[in-house]
């Protein structure tokens, strides 16, 4: 299957999970796969975006987030693709339930954590949570102390939990 072909296969499978038309559909493809920015940054050789996943992969993502616990209308799916159209169009189900296994306890049950999702749908790529590692397990800084964290804060809770709760992070709005 061509390029051009896997896109529009791509791009009808979505659109008929939103409920919308295929524009729509593009734009989350291409903000998932990186095109946005190489056409915004005129076409910039040093990007490399990618094409969608097979499109039986993506149908199954698709389903799964319209059938599975989340249980997701096509609206609701529409929100979550026009913030963080990634993390629900590849793997969503791992990201699930890596996301919910590390999630804090006030969204660790899977009603709270999917109330959450609709609320914050950048919730679903949060796999990761430093407050549950070992601090002597991480990296020492230039002083001798552990690092405070384990780098990767785009995908932890401890990040993002404050921000959720009204609230700030070290004393920094986040």
């Amino acid at each position: 299957m061509g390029g051009t072909e896997a896109w529009e296969d791509a791009a009808n499978a979505v659109a008929a999970a939103i409920d919308s038309g295929t524009d729509e559909a593009e734009m989350a493809l291409a903000k998932a796969f990186g095109w946005t920015g190489w056409f915004d940054l005129n076409r910039a050789s040093y990007l490399k975006p990618k094409l969608p996943q097979d499109i039986g992969k993506l149908r199954e993502a698709l389903r799964w987030l319209s059938d599975g616990p989340l249980s997701l209308s096509p609206e609701q799916l529409r929100h979550a693709l026009a913030i963080k159209p990634l993390a629900y169009l590849v793997g969503p189900e791992k990201s699930y339930h890596a996301a919910l296994e590390v999630a804090p306890e006030q969204f660790s049950t899977p009603s709270a954590f999917r109330d959450l999702l609709l609320r914050e749908p950048m919730a679903l790529d949060l796999t990761h949570n430093c407050q549950l590692t070992d601090p002597d397990d991480r990296p020492m800084d230039d002083w001798g102390e552990p690092v405070h964290c384990d780098g990767q804060c785009t995908h932890c809770w401890r990040s993002s939990t404050p921000r959720f709760m009204g609230g700030v992070l070290d004393g920094v709005e986040v």
